[in-house]
């Protein structure tokens, strides 16, 4: 079993991914690499929703 530390860090690289990927896709303009960089390291904003997101697909699957 992971530490807390070690499993809120993991949530990150675990839903990072499917939030970003359709929105970069989907998007009509070309999205620069620097945009995307930026945004992965400088926004909470989706560090916090992916762990909302992924604690409570967590909970659901521990009842």
């Amino acid at each position: 079993t992971p530490r807390l530390e070690e499993y809120l860090s993991n949530i990150w690289a675990a839903m990072t991914g499917p939030i970003l990927l359709p929105a970069y896709f989907f998007l009509s303009q070309n999205i620069e690499e620097q945009a995307i960089q930026q945004l992965l390291c400088e926004s909470n904003i989706i560090n916090l929703s992916s762990m909302i997101v992924r604690l409570s697909a967590d909970l659901q699957r521990s009842r």
